[in-house]
């Protein structure tokens, strides 16, 4: 093709011209020594110098752009020293990362482009970013945030991927990879109701904090059902909403754990998390919109509860491949059903690790996740009697059997259609 040559080129002279338009807009008149245009020939620069091949060439150019950048930051910080002005290094930065990417496009095309976005929406965003590190991010954030990142990046890399026990459970990096993931859930539910605001409705509130935990958001809506009867349908909703959380959780801890059996374990989920979320948006139309005690941690990151719950799922492994050895697949899924009853997201979580190391079949495994997801559909029910009581425990009942039934529904639906 004859323009062929030309895509790596024109794909440079894009992100020049994409970051130089940020730049020239944000840079003030008199002030700014690189523009639009400067940035399109700083892009072709790089690209002429990966075309060329040139050491001698590439160093020559990069020497040429730092002192160039140099020249004009000292212009600049002398033009604006007499008025307290930050100058910054943010521009000249862009233009030695610009020059990178013109040089990355003649062998990454998709690649620079994608990064070329990236970086004009970080430099576009710069007041959003400034608010969330400065006003948002408290110390606690960024520590949790440290510790994940240390989790992931430093230990789990240099532990090894083998089984250390006869029974070929107690996997060191399996082991961690379940501790990140929960501590990961955590610290994101934590994060998602705290950006979601104080201002947010019913619908929202439940389902940020169902994010962290659905369980507790069916405790405070069933007290506010109980002590206020005029609240009782934003108290459905939001309950609706937190099990639409814990629902699409759940069908991400599947994919993301064992993609082998998302179709007959995650699909039925997901029904029933859809019927949930049009329940919860038919019943928050015929109520105001009301706002809820807030469910969130106040940590982000309970180390502590993240161990617990880490042992929690590494014991169900070990009685789930102890009761299929003893008793039978049956025993297996009352299990399932009993420690779904209190922790659906960790019970989910071992079920599909043990589905994805062997231990279980993809049927047994899928008979253990569905089960599980009702029994905490039960459970729900449960606090609503006993907390609630009342037309609330009435109304939310039937809805949750709606919900539960949606499920069962498509899981007979893709059995029939497998063995046809």
């Amino acid at each position: 093709m004859f323009l062929e040559p030309l895509q790596p080129f024109a794909v440079a002279l894009l992100i020049g011209l994409g970051v130089g338009i940020e730049r020239e807009r944000k840079t003030r008149e008199g002030f700014g020594t690189l523009g639009v245009r400067t940035f399109a020939v700083v892009a072709l620069s790089g690209a002429v110098a990966a075309k060329v091949g040139s050491e001698a060439l590439t160093i020559g150019l990069l020497l040429m752009l730092a002192a160039l950048l140099a020249v004009g930051y000292r212009r600049a910080a002398a033009l604006t020293s007499s008025e307290s002005v930050d100058v910054g290094l943010t521009t000249e930065v862009a233009a030695g990362f610009v020059f990178a990417l013109g040089y990355l496009a003649l062998r990454e095309q998709l690649l620079a482009g994608v990064l070329g976005v990236v970086v004009v929406t970080m430099l576009y965003s710069r007041r959003v970013l400034h608010e969330f590190s400065r006003e948002f991010l408290r110390p606690a954030d960024i520590v949790a945030a440290l510790i994940l990142a240390i989790l992931a990046f430093i230990v789990m890399p240099i532990l090894p991927d083998r089984a250390i026990d006869p029974w070929e459970l107690l996997n060191p990096r399996r082991m961690t990879q379940i501790m990140l993931l929960i501590a990961s859930i955590e610290f994101g539910g934590y994060m998602v109701e705290r950006l979601g605001g104080p201002r947010i409705g019913a619908l929202a509130k439940g389902f940020f904090g169902g994010l962290a935990s659905s369980t507790a958001v069916f405790l405070t809506v069933a007290k506010l059902a109980r002590s206020d009867q005029a609240k009782i349908w934003t108290a459905i909703s939001a309950g609706l909403a937190a099990a639409v959380a814990a629902l699409s959780l759940f069908v991400a801890i599947v994919a993301t754990t064992a993609p082998s059996i998302m179709v007959p374990a995650g699909v039925p989920v997901l029904t029933a998390a859809f019927v949930a979320a049009a329940g919860a948006y038919v019943v928050m139309k015929k109520c105001e919109t009301a706002a809820l005690v807030s469910t969130g941690a106040g940590s982000p990151l309970d180390v502590r509860g993240v161990l617990k719950l880490s042992a929690f799922v590494f014991g169900l492994m070990g009685l789930t491949v102890v009761a299929r050895a003893q008793l039978g697949a049956d025993a297996v899924g009352a299990l399932s059903f009993v420690s779904g009853l209190f922790e659906l997201h960790a019970t989910a979580l071992a079920g599909a690790t043990l589905n994805q190391v062997g231990k279980l079949t993809a049927e047994e495994a899928t008979r253990t996740l569905l089960l599980a997801a009702l029994a905490s559909i039960a459970s729900k029910m449960f606090i609503s009697w006993v907390v609630g009581f009342g037309r609330f425990a009435i109304y939310m009942t039937v809805a949750l059997m709606l919900v539960a039934a949606s499920g069962l529904g498509a899981h007979f639906l893709l059995a029939a259609f497998w063995t046809a």
